[in-house]
């Protein structure tokens, strides 16, 4: 401000403009004698309200009374003043060294020349001149609690981040958010579902039904007490001829199992054979703890078996119950073999299995 031909015009600390009053006067409370023009209103002074720096005191000029305001409103006058203050009155300093006036008041002291080297009358706008690292526009992205940018406002620079928790069906997706300076999760794993038996179709769904991170046949819950495996001695077999394959039973438990073993076919146009009951067994079988067992089985093929693309079942299980089942495709041909010999059934020639 310039007036009169001076720059060093001031606003008065709240002590000064308090000393302008008058308690024998109201509205205004101000001897207008000396001090014609004066408002009724608020008057503010640079003494910032220690409690909350945002605020700062202002005298009523329509009673005399010192009340303080937010520094934000606008409804208040200023009475500018020059020349050494009077009385005692408040200094702010830059404690921390980050360039930045303390918003708090440092110290109070009186007369002309008191205040100390780098100080000044007037509140700063560092909010905490303790912590270098607090002051006007510095980074408030971390997580602290702090406001760190004096804004009023801790840790609103932060940024939250996207996160994913847990596995298979429980997968999720969540963001890492700050919450009172402290960074939360809030993703949250989707509830885990039933994997198995082994003959359910969660095992061949392709998903970790369970969310134990292990899929289909991985999963414990999927390998079979008793698993089995068929493989045939060829892929074509004429009629009258004898179909032979290998099949092998494992233990996969510490603990001996009896179970049963059964076959049946399914015949080229698609139907079950027998229609009932099965074409094997089912017969016991009983294997020791992580026992494998091979045996070579085989039947005849009846001279009138239609010709085409059958499939052979074999399975395991407490009969009907299944525990796991394997399969394989062999062709009938038109070959009779041997010449002459009529066959009717698929009656079992070797059974290795049992013995």
């Amino acid at each position: 401000l310039t007036l009169g031909g001076n720059t060093d015009w001031r606003l008065p600390n709240v002590k000064e403009l308090e000393s302008l009053t008058d308690d024998t006067k109201y509205y205004p409370a101000i001897d207008t004698t000396f001090f014609p023009g004066v408002y009724a209103s608020f008057y503010w002074s640079s003494t910032a309200f220690a409690y909350y720096p945002y605020y700062a005191w202002h005298v009523s000029f329509y009673s005399g009374n010192v009340e303080y305001g937010y520094k934000n409103y606008y409804g208040s006058y200023v009475r500018c003043v020059r020349g050494g203050q009077s009385g005692s009155f408040d200094y702010f300093c830059d404690d921390d060294n980050d360039g930045y006036i303390d918003s708090s008041i440092d110290g109070t002291c009186a007369g002309d020349g008191c205040v100390p080297s780098g100080c000044q009358t007037s509140p700063g706008d560092d909010c905490d001149d303790s912590n270098p690292a607090v002051y006007p526009g510095a980074d408030d992205s971390q997580c602290d609690g702090i406001d760190n940018n004096c804004d009023g406002v801790a840790d609103d620079g932060y940024v939250p981040t996207p996160t994913t928790c847990g596995v298979g069906v429980c997968e999720s997706t969540g963001q890492l958010i700050c919450v009172n300076g402290v960074t939360q999760d809030t993703c949250v794993p989707g509830t885990p579902q039933t994997e198995g038996p082994p003959s359910d179709p969660t095992c061949s769904d392709g998903k970790d039904n369970d969310c134990n991170g292990f899929t289909d046949a991985l999963d414990p819950a999927c390998i079979p007490i008793v698993s089995v495996t068929l493989v045939p001695n060829s892929t074509t077999v004429p009629r009258g001829g004898t179909l032979g394959y290998t099949v092998t039973v494992t233990n996969s438990t510490s603990t001996s199992q009896t179970f049963k073993y059964w076959t049946y076919v399914k015949l080229p146009n698609g139907t079950r054979y027998p229609p009932s009951g099965e074409l094997f067994g089912p017969v016991s079988v009983t294997l020791t703890a992580e026992q494998t067992k091979s045996a070579h089985l085989s039947h005849k093929i009846p001279t009138s078996a239609p010709l085409g693309t059958y499939t052979y079942y074999g399975s395991v299980g407490p009969y009907p119950a299944l525990w796991d089942s394997d399969s394989f495709n062999f062709t009938v041909t038109a070959t009779l073999s041997p010449a002459g010999e009529t066959r009717k059934g698929w009656e079992l020639l070797e059974n290795g299995l049992t013995k």
